[in-house]
Order: structure tokens, then sequence, then C-alpha cells
């Protein structure tokens, strides 16, 4: 993790080289982190795959893998159910693609990145690519972590929700405020 002001830092000691390159990696990181504005200014590209079935592109975003909870009579997840109803949704046409490698690998063939910022600074390229693109990884795997740390926010553990954010979503954390106390309208 990129600890405040080291960025700033490490572009300082290009000290204007015609040549210079500068190469960040990092997971997602927290809401208001010098990081977040190098990702704004750049490009912004999304790693994205096209349907099997109508050939529209789409990011891969966490809300198009659909999946089915079924709880035992003690409230414990049967996750043979959760694993076994895991599908990718084509936001466009809504054909399902199934959880396994071949489908999951056949995606990532037909994948690539779109830029969204109209206007970036030039020469700067900023790219985004969520664990769940990754072909090996099994959607159940994403599906099954995210689930346990719903479990652990509500009982006000968020830690887990946070590392699911940064890590697989490859997202910003934007803190979240959890109140029991009814709205005031």
């Amino acid at each position: 993790r990129w600890k405040a002001g080291m960025i700033r830092e490490m572009k300082a000691r290009h000290h204007d080289r015609w040549n210079r390159k500068t190469i960040l990696v990092s997971q997602g990181w927290d809401a208001g982190h010098e990081a977040d504005a190098e990702w704004m200014n750049g490009t912004r590209e999304a790693w994205g795959w096209e349907c099997k079935s109508c050939g529209q592109w789409q990011r891969y975003l966490f809300d198009s893998i659909k999946y089915n909870v079924e709880r035992d009579d003690k409230g414990g997840v049967l996750w043979d159910v959760v694993q076994d109803s895991i599908r990718m949704q084509c936001e466009h046409c809504k054909a399902e693609h199934k959880d396994d490698a071949a489908t999951r690998r056949g995606m990532s063939m037909r994948s690539f990145y779109k830029a969204f910022n109209p206007h970036p600074v030039r020469g700067h390229r900023s790219f985004e690519y969520p664990a769940y693109a990754v072909w090996w990884i099994p959607w159940f795997a994403i599906v099954k972590e995210w689930i346990e740390a719903n479990e652990a926010k509500s009982v006000g553990h968020l830690e887990p929700l946070k590392q699911f954010v940064q890590k697989r979503k490859a997202q910003v954390w934007q803190e979240e405020v959890i109140s029991n106390l009814p709205e005031i309208t």
C-alpha cells in the first residue's frame, strides 16, 4: 500500500526528465488517497468481455455475477447450492454464462480494455482489473468471500468487506456509516 505522500515524492525524483516513466501498481485504496487522483487523471481503462451470445462488450462487474443463497435450519449457508447456482449474466442480452474454467477462459479470450476518461492527462494511462476477471479464479471463491464479508459486516466487523472491495473488486473503499437507529424524516 502506498503511504500518504509517497507517490508525490516518487514523481518528484524524476526531476523533469524527458523520458521518465512512472508505473504505479496497487489494489484499491481508501477514498481520498493520492492514488485516486492518479487514477482519475489517467485514461481509466476497464477490462471487459464480449458476450458470446450477443457480441456486446461490458465491464467485469461483481453485480453481473448471479447466485442463489439458501440456508439450513440453523442459518448456515448451503455452499453447494451457492456453488451450483453461480453464473455471469450479460447486462445486454441477459444470457447466463456458467462458472467453469472453459467458460471463464473463453470470456478472457474475448476481453480487452476500454478507456472511460475522454479527457485524460496526455500520456497518463490507468487501468482496472478485478479478481473475477482472472479466468483461473472460480467465481464461487469470489462469491463465498463476499457472503462471508457481509456476514462479518452484519456483526459490525468491516475489515473483510473493505479487503474484498479493495483487493477483489479493485475499487476505492468508501467508509460506511452503520447505524441501527431509524432515519429521521
